[in-house]
């Protein structure tokens, strides 16, 4: 329906979940592709790159990391052999299905759940967590939801955790609200928040303690649109 630049509109929690059980049923190539919407080649590309930033910019050995919005479960791949737990959460149960279906580790635990509802009680994996780990989940969620989101989760890691952020964002002056766009190449209506680095950052500004941040691009060159493109952000 619609393509909104600048103005601050919500998007339907409810429907980006609908999105994301229906993409989970899909046939492809690639598992990655269900979340990354790339053909194989593309998608294999971009978690190679970051995968390599990722390893790069944090030390994993023997830590305990928790996922909000893990997906299929993609991390749990790379890290199994290097943490000491892990515990991803997502709200789509057919992610999470396709999660413990192909990453069965015994230090690695998937948990349909909700990112609104995180607290120490319900989690699989005991905190205080060393590592957030937080990738392509943030553009589905409205701001205030982002700010106690952030609340909740900051109760959970350590005082000296490292959060990282992985995020599509606007490359204009102003953020992008995508609200029941149709996709011709999803076929399906598609909402999402492309929002600026700095008001990204800014839904972040009351975790207590951080002494750092940085933030870098992500394959830039393999970015298909001129209007948002991907950054990470290291949070420490």
């Amino acid at each position: 329906m619609s393509r909104l630049y600048g103005d601050k509109e919500n998007i339907s929690s409810k429907k980006i979940k609908d999105f994301f059980d229906k993409r989970a049923e899909i046939d492809v190539e690639y598992l990655l592709s269900i979340t990354e919407y790339s053909d194989a080649e593309n998608s294999k590309q971009r978690h190679l790159k970051e995968s390599e930033i990722l390893l790069n910019e944090l030390d994993f050995e023997n830590k305990k990391v928790l996922e909000i919005g893990c997906g299929t479960g993609r991390w749990a791949e790379v890290l199994h052999d290097k943490v000491k737990e892990y515990n991803g959460i997502d709200y789509s149960k057919n992610l999470i299905k396709i999660a413990n279906e192909n990453y069965n580790y015994p230090n690695c635990h998937f948990q349909e759940l909700s990112a609104m509802d995180i607290n120490e009680k319900i989690l699989i994996t005991d905190g205080p967590f060393d590592i957030l780990l937080i990738t392509g989940v943030l553009l589905y969620i409205n701001d205030e939801d982002i700010r106690k989101i952030v609340k909740e989760a900051s109760k959970l890691i350590k005082e000296d955790a490292v959060i990282f952020i992985k995020e599509p964002l606007s490359n204009m002056e102003n953020r992008l609200t995508l609200k029941d766009f149709y996709s011709e190449s999803l076929e399906n209506d598609y909402n999402a928040i492309y929002r600026t680095p700095e008001e990204l950052l800014e839904l972040f500004k009351d975790i207590k303690n951080i002494s750092n941040v940085k933030m870098g691009d992500m394959y830039n060159e393999l970015n298909e649109r001129e209007e948002t493109g991907y950054k990470y952000f290291v949070i420490e």
